[in-house]
């Protein structure tokens, strides 16, 4: 072992042990008085913090865990200063910063997490129902959303950063995943059934049809929060009816429907073939319009239907027409205008 030359400083006490004379003594008369006089004054002030430290084991009060010694939790929640509650603190905090320095820290920013529970909560799910969902705890909560409240009676700030953990299983909790009992934003359940009154499909019919109360669904229709249950509800007869039209069998039928056509026209609701699925449920939703462009009549395509053997006035109805603006249109001698009028003059010859 290479022996070392000690040089020490009559002023200070500072000492250098170094492998030359000539090393030691450059050292020697390079060092700062003043700085190892304040080096040596902020290691007795560590080593008196540090035997003042109450290193007596305190027990676990908590109502719903039984804290270990020798263990980080112990340290944090039970503030346990013990020498094994100690070792496990400095450990963690080793380890920490080992994973930070390889770029493998384990926590991460809570703003993004933080913003999806309070999309939760605005779309009717409750604190407790998240918990559930994650499979966390309140006070993971409490902490992410509120903070915590320190002995002084002053409250901490809500945590900057959370666990990668915890951030997944958060952020795995969709937004639909609604308690069935929740009120929630009737936008999308409004819309759903505004496109089904616009197809003729009536409320009382839904609901008969479907085994729904018309009571809520009645109550969505005004603006009011519906339960998460009807509006999944809704969502499955929505799906389900897709764009089919209401039956139009027997004159009470054909009522029914246009009556329900008719609400649907001055409540502006389109069909549910003009709103898009990502769009139908958001409320800033520009709702589409559901006055359709003036539009001429292909008499061509009428002469061809009704010479096919179609009706007339079925023709008319699959050129998005009726039957009396086909003959104003014939009326004024536009395109097709001759075949058309010979077409409808054979078909009534026939009938």
């Amino acid at each position: 072992m290479t022996e070392r030359v000690v040089e020490r400083c009559a002023d200070c006490g500072w000492s250098s042990k170094l492998t030359t004379p000539r090393l030691a003594a450059y050292a020697l008369q390079s060092h700062s008085c003043e700085k190892h006089r304040a080096t040596r004054a902020a290691y007795e002030r560590g080593l008196a913090r540090h035997a003042k430290v109450d290193r007596t084991p305190k027990p676990c009060l908590h109502k719903r865990a039984a804290h270990v010694h020798g263990t980080y939790a112990c340290y944090v929640l039970d503030r346990c200063k013990c020498t094994p509650c100690s070792a496990a603190n400095s450990a963690y905090e080793s380890n920490r910063l080992r994973q930070k320095a390889y770029g493998r820290e384990d926590l991460v920013d809570a703003e993004p997490v933080r913003e999806h529970v309070r999309a939760l909560m605005e779309s009717g799910v409750g604190l407790k129902r998240i918990e559930q969902l994650a499979g966390l705890h309140g006070g993971t909560m409490c902490k992410l959303l509120y903070g915590t409240k320190r002995d002084d009676g002053t409250y901490r700030p809500p945590a900057a950063r959370v666990r990668k953990e915890t951030a997944r299983r958060l952020l795995a909790v969709p937004v639909g995943d609604v308690a069935p009992g929740a009120r929630v934003d009737p936008t999308g359940t409004i819309r759903r059934l505004g496109g089904l009154l616009a197809l003729g499909w009536s409320i009382q019919r839904i609901a008969d049809d479907h085994g729904i109360d018309r009571q809520p669904l009645d109550r969505a229709l005004t603006g009011a929060p519906v339960l998460a249950s009807t509006a999944a509800r809704v969502r499955e007869v929505y799906e389900a009816i897709g764009d089919s039209r209401a039956p139009e069998t027997d004159r009470r039928e054909r009522i029914s429907a246009s009556r329900s056509r008719r609400r649907a026209e001055q409540a502006g609701w389109p069909v549910p073939a003009m709103w898009d699925e990502t769009d139908i449920d958001d409320p800033y939703a520009p709702t589409p319009s559901t006055t359709a462009p003036r539009r001429g009549v292909d008499l061509d395509e009428f002469a061809f239907l009704v010479g096919g053997g179609t009706e007339p006035q079925a023709a008319a109805r699959r050129l998005g027409v009726g039957l009396n603006a086909v003959e104003q249109a014939i009326s004024r001698d536009v395109d097709g205008a001759d075949a058309a009028r010979r077409a409808l003059a054979e078909w009534r010859a026939v009938a």
